[in-house]
């Protein structure tokens, strides 16, 4: 699977306004027609874009990202509408061009937390839906549904911006947006690390002092269940149910589409300092991907998901956008230290390995790995396995 863009805007774009200049969804179709004609005979899968809620909210609303801009209010809602339509245009390119010949896949990788709400209440089962829907639904209505926001998007943001007096600060769709966006996905990409809890909030008397942005127009809170075990990001917890659930919640809300969970992984605390034998010795990772793929092969066996395969986050320790080398995820140890930079399998890398060549949790622990071993080295590479006749639930 080839990724077109993953957050790495050429300067000359950013220069006339990055994602916030709607001129650049032509731009980007442009540049996905070109990748296409050079590479399409080799590549099956293409995801036009990676994770655009980050994009759109940590590079144009937090500024904890590149392009590093600040503007909470409306960039996140700005960005978004861009990645949308650049998206859907380059899907079109592919299915007007090249499919015929070529016969691959396009589609987008949305990320997703898991939204369990505070308690079984109605207001706050709403939140939690309410959660969802300004998280994954911001992007995956308009592409799975009806070529649109969410309702509740829509209602919730211009009823904020009219309290401040200011004009909408959602773009509106023209129905031959919509019509071109609806649709524009051959498989449902989803990358997915952790959950959250989640609760109503409600402003009453001091409605009118809200200053409204994207935290605000959701009208919950997020918080972290302390028993949660947590990892080396402040945002990372083990919450394996919450991938499940998603994936159900993905199968009710959006067609039942083919899904390839795209990223999953964990970073352990302490992991950058740790030296020797306890530097592979990662259990809380082995636990992380044991655990979350059981639950990923429950909603394939027990739920209906319509589960194609899942890509591990990741092979390799790499470089974090925003804290660089110091939070690992990798199943093999990096050692940036050494100019040869050495890589040393951890001990997830042996189970994953298993789970691979075995496709899936062999009966007989004593049999793991002994089958699909000659092919193991290419499945590795591609980190990808189709969750079909496991043994273990």
């Amino acid at each position: 699977m080839v990724t077109l863009y993953h957050w790495d805007l050429p300067q000359d774009l950013d220069d006339i306004g990055g994602w916030l200049n709607v001129t650049i969804s032509d731009i980007f179709s442009d540049y996905a027609r070109v990748c296409f004609k050079n590479f399409g005979d080799r590549v099956k899968f293409w995801a036009t874009l990676n994770e655009p809620w980050v994009s759109a909210i940590i590079g144009y609303g937090t500024g904890k990202h590149a392009p590093g801009i600040k503007r909470i209010k409306a960039g996140p809602y700005l960005a978004a509408h861009t990645l949308l339509l650049a998206h859907g245009k380059a899907w079109h390119v592919y299915d007007k061009e090249f499919r015929e010949t070529q016969k691959g896949n396009v589609s987008i990788v949305l990320n997703a937390d898991w939204h369990f709400p505070e308690n079984n209440e109605d207001l706050y089962l709403k939140a939690a839906k309410r959660g969802m829907e300004f998280f994954l639904g911001w992007f995956a209505n308009p592409i799975y549904v009806n070529g649109d926001y969410p309702e509740v998007m829509k209602t919730l943001i211009a009823k904020h911006s009219k309290l401040e007096g200011i004009p909408n600060r959602l773009p509106e769709f023209t129905e031959e947006e919509k019509k071109m966006l609806k649709g524009t996905a051959d498989f449902f990409g989803l990358n997915h690390y952790t959950s959250t809890v989640c609760g109503n909030l409600t402003y009453y008397k001091n409605i009118s002092a809200v200053d409204w942005d994207y935290w605000n127009d959701r009208e919950i809170y997020t918080r972290r269940n302390e028993s949660w075990l947590r990892g080396a990001p402040i945002w990372l917890n083990k919450v394996p149910q919450g991938l499940r659930n998603l994936l159900s919640y993905i199968k009710e809300n959006y067609g039942n589409p083919e899904i390839y969970i795209t990223e999953n992984g964990w970073s352990e605390k302490g992991e950058d300092e740790r030296v020797g034998e306890a530097a592979l010795n990662d259990t809380e990772r082995v636990g992380y991907y044991t655990e979350y793929i059981n639950e990923a092969l429950k909603a394939s066996v027990l739920d209906g998901v319509d589960l194609k395969g899942y890509f591990a986050w990741s092979l390799l320790d790499n470089f974090e956008w925003h804290t660089g080398y110091h939070e690992r995820f990798g199943i093999h140890r990096v050692n940036f230290s050494d100019p040869e930079r050495k890589r040393t399998p951890k001990q997830s890398a042996e189970v994953y390995a298993n789970i691979v060549a075995d496709n899936g949790f062999p009966p007989d622990k004593s049999t793991a790995g002994k089958t699909g071993r000659a092919a193991l080295a290419a499945v590795l590479m591609a980190m990808l396995f189709h969750l079909t006749n496991f043994a273990h639930i």
